[in-house]
């Protein structure tokens, strides 16, 4: 017997799975991971394309629903539990927003990586100013900026100002000496393994609700939790 399925069939069955497993994700209590003495989060965000008429009238990132899923999986994880409790994220706003409205005792770290990338790319635009004005013939003003080690200008400005408002999140002599991560590279790459690559494909432009449901079918695969749901959506079947 052959059995004929169409794209188009598969996507509105993904559609309707991943809008049941969300709404499990958010509800059911999977029975916790073992203790840890030290767990913690690390924060990040990426874009998708999506329809013009979704973004309209909306602001940037609005991590509200993401909150929801990531409160959700800590509590799984045992994060509540562990003695040494820590956030990783990469300087941008609203992840230190999440992380204090979710974790507020929480280690906060800025990712040293992307501190370092700051640092160079201030550094290269120094370097590029200084070079046209001693090539002009502009030296005193080159040497008083070395000699006063604050520019005020461009980049190394921007970098100023990420480093004052971070540096509480920024001991890391402290955190490796206990053992925490300092990168950010991990999550990082899970936004391009589990988001991008599903969802950034050429030609997609999504809705934020399908958006939504494939997203959570997917990390259900990816975090091992699909035979969990798999289970508890028979169950419910069952007795329905």
């Amino acid at each position: 017997m052959r059995l004929s399925i169409g794209p188009s069939q598969v996507g509105r069955k993904a559609r309707k799975v991943g809008e049941r497993v969300r709404e499990w994700e958010l509800s059911e209590t999977a029975p916790p991971d073992p203790d840890a003495s030290v767990c913690g989060v690390a924060v990040d965000g990426t874009g998708i394309p999506v329809r013009k008429q979704e973004v309209a009238d909306r602001a940037g990132k609005q991590p509200s629903p993401f909150a929801q899923r990531l409160a959700r999986e800590a509590e799984r994880r045992g994060y509540g539990r562990s003695d040494v409790q820590f956030a990783l994220g990469d300087g941008g706003a609203w992840i230190w927003n999440t992380v204090g409205e979710l974790f507020p005792d929480a280690i906060q770290i800025l990712d040293l990586y992307r501190v370092l990338e700051r640092i160079s790319d201030a550094a290269k635009a120094l370097a590029k100013r200084w070079r046209g004005m001693i090539k002009s013939g502009r030296l005193q003003p080159v040497v008083d900026e070395l000699k006063s080690h604050a520019p005020r200008h461009g980049m190394a400005g921007e970098a100023a100002a990420c480093f004052e408002n971070n540096r509480a999140r920024m001991d890391y002599p402290r955190r490796r000496s206990a053992g925490l991560p300092v990168g950010s590279g991990v999550i990082e790459g899970a936004c391009r393994s589990v988001v991008c690559e599903r969802l950034k494909k050429s030609g997609m432009f999504w809705s934020v609700a399908g958006a939504n449901k494939i997203l959570a079918l997917r990390c259900a695969v990816e975090s091992n939790a699909f035979d969990d749901f798999w289970e508890f959506w028979a169950e419910e079947k069952k007795t329905a």
